[in-house]
């Protein structure tokens, strides 16, 4: 029987005239993401600080409830990925990477999840919005700063 999932992925970028390691660390206080995404109602490290490698966060997001991760990849001000750990996410896999460009930074968000092709497409939609106005913020916060 073929599965009806599919892997979902969303992205989005902007540029913020700031500094690669400025952006880096602002998100790396997982804090900060309260400010400027607009789905994260809480956030918390469950293996402590600092963040590397291996850490482990849950955060609560409207709509979602607790959404727990992992940091699976870690490249020190260029990327952060997380994978989903149970709940409605599980599977999934989420990133921030970051390039150096004349006069500041490319902020990339990603996303990836599993989901059928009639919810896929509608989270898709959301998300890709969503992001958008995200990042938008997060380039306010950190130009005004």
């Amino acid at each position: 029987m073929a599965s009806d999932n599919l892997n979902v992925m969303i992205e989005n970028s902007i540029f913020i005239r700031r500094p690669t390691a400025d952006i880096w660390n602002f998100l790396i206080d997982i804090v900060n993401d309260q400010r400027w995404r607009q789905v994260v109602i809480d956030t918390q490290w469950t293996s402590g600080e600092p963040c590397s490698l291996g850490s482990t966060a849950v955060y609560t997001i409207k709509g979602v409830g607790e959404v727990h991760w992992k940091l699976t990849e870690w490249e020190e001000q260029r990327v952060m990925g997380w994978d989903y750990i149970g709940g409605r996410l599980d599977g999934g896999h989420g990133s921030y990477r970051m390039e150096p460009e004349a006069g500041g930074t490319r902020m990339m968000m990603c996303m990836e999840i599993g989901a059928g092709f009639i919810f896929g497409t509608f989270m898709k939609f959301m998300v890709t919005r969503q992001m958008a106005g995200d990042l938008k913020k997060l380039r306010s916060i950190l130009e005004d700063a």
